[in-house]
């Protein structure tokens, strides 16, 4: 199945928001950035843990989904067969799976679902960079007011990706906090 390229995520016919999570300021922008309240940029490309940025051109993005909900989580993972730019090294389920995985994997970036069932997925972000520093978090949720989103950054999130947005954007997200610079 082809996709459209990932520089021109789809038109989801509404405008999007892109917000720098520090100052809380954003501005619309309807294709180019995509509809993530996106990324700080403060991963550590030194982490001992980390693979070396720069050294690897066609690496993949290792990414670790934690989501509990089937559905969903089979329809990304499919979604991300056809990224190269990005690969589904596994999933979790739980936080308390998550931080097993991540610490096992060191991926550059974990999705996190909100809502999970052993517990809220912004109160596990502190524990999951813990497991692997360098790692980026990006947290997905069906709603997000101003209140989430600046739990997310004083837990020290990179990224908020609403449900509601298309996969191409989730792409994009998953994108910009590997690669901050």
């Amino acid at each position: 199945m082809s996709r459209p390229p990932l520089a021109r995520p789809r038109d989801s016919g509404r405008p999007s928001m892109v917000r720098n999570m520090r100052t809380g300021r954003g501005r619309s922008n309807r294709l180019a950035q995509g509809s993530a309240t996106l990324s700080r940029g403060t991963l550590s490309a030194d982490s001992a843990t980390r693979r070396p940025r720069g050294l690897e051109v066609n690496a993949a993005v290792r990414v670790v989904l934690v989501e509990d909900h089937d559905l969903l989580a089979e329809a990304v993972q499919a979604w991300f067969e056809d990224v190269p730019e990005a690969d589904v090294v596994t999933r979790a389920r739980s936080i308390e799976e998550a931080r097993v995985v991540v610490k096992r994997l060191h991926p550059d970036v974990v999705v996190l679902d909100r809502r999970l069932p052993d517990g809220d997925g912004i109160g596990a972000i502190r524990s999951i960079k813990a497991a692997a520093p360098g790692v980026a978090v990006l947290v997905t949720t069906a709603s997000a007011d101003h209140d989430t989103v600046a739990r997310i950054d004083a837990e020290g999130g990179d990224g908020l990706v609403l449900k509601s947005n298309n996969l191409d954007e989730l792409v994009t997200a998953i994108l910009r906090v590997a690669s901050p610079e």
